[in-house]
């Protein structure tokens, strides 16, 4: 499972592992664990939201990658992403497990 290592992989969790292609394409849904998003994160990714908007974002509910940072940051998760700008940005004692630029 995912949390065996202590790591979050959120570019799998939608759509369901078994119909994407590519390298992750054909894991088993059981093989990832699933967990509610705690308090303290939901509390942590409000926060990062405000900080978006007050830097000029435009979305007007909070981004999924927020949730999952917060996530990751209040679980001390490592983070495997390919796209690190955000997680950076807005958690950056985050640890991240991503491709060099």
């Amino acid at each position: 499972m995912a949390s065996a290592v202590d790591a979050m992989q959120p570019e799998i969790v939608e759509p369901p592992v078994e119909k994407r292609g590519g390298r992750f394409g054909g894991q088993p849904a059981t093989d990832f664990l699933r967990e509610e998003l705690p308090y303290p994160a939901g509390f942590l990714a409000g926060k990062a939201y405000a900080r978006y908007r007050a830097r000029g974002g435009t979305r007007r509910s909070p981004i999924a990658d927020l949730y999952i940072g917060a996530h990751a940051a209040v679980c001390r998760y490592r983070l495997v992403t390919r796209d690190s700008s955000r997680y950076r940005t807005y958690f950056p004692t985050l640890t991240l497990i991503a491709p060099e630029v």
